[in-house]
């Protein structure tokens, strides 16, 4: 990810300690996951991650991103046996469970963290991933830590 430097200078308005924590330890992990192995689903992975804050998570700008075309990249993953939307699928579905489990970012906030313009399209996602909405998945998860 990169700022311009004005960006850089700017004041923080309003701060949170422990969403910044919670962010940075989840930074850290998925930094990882960035570096594992290089295998082209993976490099897609990376590339879909990197760009999931900004909500440029669309197959044209990723195969742009990786110096290919659209049906280039739909090819090469047709070989490993993988489907562009079910990386993207599952990339968001670990995200927002992590983000359920690990912060306490609200439901309204993953949303758009996720790229999703609508809470009602991300809760009809997580629902078809996990069978919860989000808010139940929440509620499950806090309940059997107690």
């Amino acid at each position: 990810m990169t700022f311009n430097r004005e960006c850089l200078d700017l004041s923080v308005l309003v701060s949170n300690a422990g969403i910044l924590d919670t962010l940075e330890a989840y930074a850290e992990e998925l930094q990882k996951k960035i570096y594992r192995e290089d295998l082209f689903p993976v490099q897609v992975e990376t590339a879909i991650i990197q760009n999931l804050l900004s909500g440029k998570t669309d197959i044209e700008t990723i195969s742009s991103q990786l110096a290919m075309s659209k049906r280039s990249l739909q090819i090469k993953l047709s070989k490993e046996g993988v489907k562009y939307q079910d990386i993207l699928d599952k990339i968001k579905r670990e995200h927002t469970i992590h983000l359920l489990q690990q912060s306490q970012l609200s439901i309204i906030d993953i949303t758009f963290l996720l790229g999703y313009s609508e809470q009602s399209a991300f809760n009809r996602a997580f629902k078809k991933w996990t069978g919860f909405t989000p808010g139940e998945y929440r509620q499950n998860y806090l309940s059997t830590r107690k």
